[in-house]
């Protein structure tokens, strides 16, 4: 996953830095005495709707603006989900290499095992899993409309009947079985934005055997300075669409002291024809959802 700094200029050959997987070392003692992570402060998904959560979503027809007419098939359901699918999650379930490393991933390692898909929401993955013969899948999804959904697609897909799917978050739920497999593609742009880390963790302690295995093990946070004609026209002031006007001024109110995504501007970044590399992709930081929680990140 990827997180670019914007900044313009001359591009420069790009040449990719992988990471350097390494394995977990063990904490020193002074360590041992730090907290545990709390997992109940992580990330809140969209459209979360179990418990307490229930009582603050709206209704989608209730946010809409006044005279608007809204589509049967919308109303009631949860705002917040709604807008979440309609600004990124269609653009993750048509991503096609992703897709293609969960399916090779799950095909590894599910045959005969009883899996657990960590925030399922369409059942993507859980669906591979048992088309790949899992023995048992267990889905769970904190938003009550994409269970009920996720449900649909499981009978669409002919696996209902391997599927069990839970609502709810996962740090709340108690399972009947312990998982064999734990996978999840709870990640965002920037990766641990959406609480894999912590959720995992949880997962793995309460949910997993004592060997089960995790899917992806790990991941990496990359960054790269990126120049793009296209992208400085809605991002600074360009004196040839001015009729030759100096309004250079008004740069100094643009904001480069918080982080941007191109989606708010309509269009996504690898979209871009005139995207250049102005340095090397480095890594960041890395993240072991294998064996790791909040407390090994720098």
């Amino acid at each position: 996953l990827t997180a670019s700094s914007i900044a313009m200029g001359k591009a420069t050959t790009v040449k990719e830095v992988k990471p350097k997987w390494v394995k977990r070392q063990e904490r020193e003692a002074t360590v041992a005495s730090v907290a545990a992570p709390r997992y109940s402060d992580s990330f809140i998904p969209p459209g979360c709707d179990d418990d307490e959560q229930d009582e603050e979503s709206s209704r989608y027809e209730q946010v809409m603006t006044k005279g608007h007419w809204c589509p049967p098939r919308l109303r009631g359901r949860n705002d917040s989900l709604v807008e979440a699918v309609n600004d990124w999650h269609f653009a993750m379930l048509n991503d096609s290499h992703r897709n293609q490393f969960y399916w090779d991933a799950l095909a590894a390692c599910v045959k005969g095992k009883c899996v657990m898909d960590i925030g399922s929401g369409s059942g993507l993955l859980a669906l591979m899993a048992a088309k790949l013969g899992a023995e048992k899948v267990v889905a769970i999804e904190a938003s009550r409309d994409m269970v009920d959904l996720a449900r649909l697609n499981a009978e669409k897909n002919g696996q209902a009947d391997r599927l069990q799917i839970i609502h709810g978050l996962s740090s709340k739920v108690h399972a009947n079985c312990k998982a064999d497999v734990i996978v999840s593609e709870t990640l965002g742009a920037l990766m641990l934005g959406e609480g894999m880390l912590d959720y995992m963790a949880d997962a793995r302690q309460r949910l997993g055997k004592a060997d089960c295995q995790v899917v992806p093990r790990g991941g990496a946070q990359f960054a790269q300075l990126i120049s793009s004609v296209s992208l400085a026209m809605v991002s600074s002031v360009q004196k040839q669409c001015s009729l030759g006007f100096d309004l250079s001024a008004i740069g100094c109110l643009q904001d480069t002291g918080k982080i941007f995504f191109s989606k708010q501007w309509g269009f996504r970044l690898n979209s871009l024809p005139d995207l250049q590399g102005m340095s090397e992709r480095i890594s960041i930081f890395e993240a072991d959802f294998q064996n790791g929680d909040r407390r090994d990140i720098p």
